[in-house]
């Protein structure tokens, strides 16, 4: 049960406070008095997504927070169980901040969870009917989520496992045909790719290998000169009074004067350190003119003309070498493709019809609980439309056998003949408002029943009822509000009659803002507010009694029944 509604700073609603009761209560006003706000309230707290435009002006976050209790459901303590959220059985709050960058937060218990955490949980919380969305009742899918929604936990678990072979099937399929078409695009390709793996192996590129190549080319076409400069640089350090024995010499004198001081001593170590170097430079010349050895003379012309061989692969199929080889590793993958598409297009194929015979099975069973459960629906309609005020009604729920969905096979379209004599056709051809209305309040009646909702939420499931059918929704309203919380917005004076509580709704200027404000209205009040909804204009003793009337007359239907609501 929702206990209080706190909203601050929403839309018109600078801050509100509400207490709510068991049973039937009404929330009424002028329009434009801002009562769908507060089904807009609620909404957030049911997992509806936000906006900063919700923000009151000059605000800089809006806040909604509610509490409840009695919440005995096995679904909300599961869900709640297994985010970690701390829950007693009994008492849960929401808190949801609305900020001007557009992001919301929302916290349960105190916990902050996540969008789809809160519309989850709203879903077991709340039945909300929102005025905008009656026209969803004309849907074949939504029709069809109707009937699975009382076909109840059986037909779920069935729908789970036909849509997890349908999706397998649809995997296959989407599969087959990416294949298929990756083979027509490799069609006009696939001779090209074997030239082209060919020509690259024959070549047989190494990875950096123009530029090992390259660093040779250099030293081939420079042999002369660095053979000469090599042989040079070996002379001049090791022939008589060359660099090694100047070197020698000097180092003998500065050993000489070494213990004369640290600056003496520096030298000394400088020049027997240019002493290694000058060794290591010899070594390294020396081993330099081993290498640099033609061997063959025709070398520098194999070397030109693999580096023209490479050049010639990078020019066709990337700029250097390591783009030639992923191009020969890509080629050579779609080549195998192409070779063993034809055993992986079978195997898919297989696995295919395996999943759409499983689905298809999977289907049939699916129909087959929905034409049982449709026959107890069809049944439960009729009756709740007569007591909503139809004669004779007929209703039916009719399949139409299609092409496998998302859903399952079939095509839901509920029909109704609502005016004896005429032919019965789609709800969506020949409902009037007033009867969408009706119909819509017989299908929240039997869920009611059979489905334990926690708390209904209706704005202006009235419209377009006025007389004797205003009469028998109003009944029907409160009929739902014994076994269920019902918060409705109305402009049914026999609804607000009936309620257990009624709330009424007003939108002041103070210092020149709009400002909405609420209330609980006490017996008298009340009165005044029906009578006031009755005449439209000024209120007269007339209407004013004529308000009486209507809640005296409720009070007694009530006592009559038994089903007296008190908090």
């Amino acid at each position: 049960m929702l206990d209080t509604l706190t909203i601050d700073n929403f839309t018109i609603i600078n801050h509100v406070e509400m207490d709510f009761h068991r049973g039937l209560s009404t929330i009424t006003g002028e329009t434009g008095a801002g009562k769908s706000i507060i089904i807009e309230a609620i909404s957030q707290l049911a997992g509806t997504k936000s906006s900063r435009d919700l923000i009151r002006k000059g605000a800089n976050k809006a806040v909604i927070f509610a509490e409840f209790s009695h919440l005995s459901r096995l679904e909300i303590s599961q869900l709640l169980a297994t985010n970690d959220i701390d829950f007693d059985g009994d008492y849960l709050s929401i808190q949801k901040e609305i900020k001007t960058n557009g992001r919301s937060i929302a916290r349960v218990n105190g916990s902050v969870v996540n969008g789809s955490f809160l519309k989850a949980l709203g879903s077991n919380l709340f039945n909300i009917e929102e005025q905008t969305k009656h026209q969803r009742l004309l849907t074949n899918d939504d029709q069809r989520k109707l009937l699975d929604s009382f076909a109840g936990s059986q037909l779920k678990q069935k729908l789970a496992q036909y849509q997890s072979a349908f999706n397998k099937y649809k995997k296959k399929r989407i599969q087959i045909a990416s294949i298929k078409k990756k083979n027509q695009d490799l069609k006009e390709r696939l001779d090209y790719l074997k030239f082209a793996n060919q020509e690259i192996s024959e070549i047989n590129p190494r990875l950096n290998e123009d530029q090992d190549l390259e660093t040779k080319r250099v030293k081939l076409s420079n042999y002369e000169k660095i053979s000469n400069a090599l042989q040079q640089i070996q002379d001049l350090i090791v022939q008589d009074q060359g660099i090694q024995d100047l070197l020698g010499k000097a180092q003998q004198i500065s050993n000489d004067i070494a213990n004369y001081g640290s600056d003496y001593k520096k030298i000394f170590d400088d020049l027997n350190s240019a002493g290694y170097a000058l060794s290591d430079a010899l070594t390294a010349a020396s081993n330099a003119s081993d290498d640099f050895d033609l061997g063959n003379e025709n070398e520098l012309d194999l070397v030109l003309d693999r580096l023209n061989s490479l050049d010639q692969l990078k020019k066709k199929y990337g700029g250097d070498l390591a783009s030639v080889l992923t191009y020969q590793k890509k080629a050579q993958a779609e080549i195998e493709f192409s070779q063993n598409s034809a055993v992986s297009l079978k195997k898919l194929e297989e696995k295919s019809q395996h999943y759409y015979e499983l689905a298809h099975n999977l289907a049939n069973e699916l129909t087959s609980l929905r034409k049982t459960a449709s026959s107890k629906l069809t049944q439960l309609i009729e009756k709740e439309l007569v007591t909503l005020g139809f004669q004779n009604p007929h209703f039916e729920i009719q399949f139409i056998n299609q092409d496998l969905q998302e859903s399952g096979q079939d095509q839901i379209t509920y029909f109704v003949q609502t005016n004896v004599g005429e032919p019965i056709a789609p709800l969506a051809n020949i409902a009037s408002g007033g009867e969408l209305s009706r119909i819509l309040l017989a299908l929240k009646a039997i869920f009611a029943q059979f489905l334990n909702q926690v708390i209904f939420v209706f704005d202006e499931i009235d419209t377009g009822v006025s007389g004797h059918a205003a009469q028998a929704m109003a009944d029907k309203i409160y009929q739902i509000a014994q076994t269920n919380q019902v918060i409705s917005i109305t402009h049914l004076p026999q609804l607000a009659a009936m309620s257990d509580h009624q709330y009424l709704i007003k939108k002041n200027i103070v210092n020149g803002r709009t400002v909405s404000s609420i209330c609980l209205l006490n017996e008298k009040e009340q009165i005044e507010a029906i009578a006031q909804m009755l005449t439209g204009t000024k209120m007269t003793e007339v209407t004013k009694l004529h308000a009486q009337e209507m809640v005296k007359l409720a009070q007694k239907a009530k006592i009559k029944d038994g089903k007296i609501n008190s908090d």
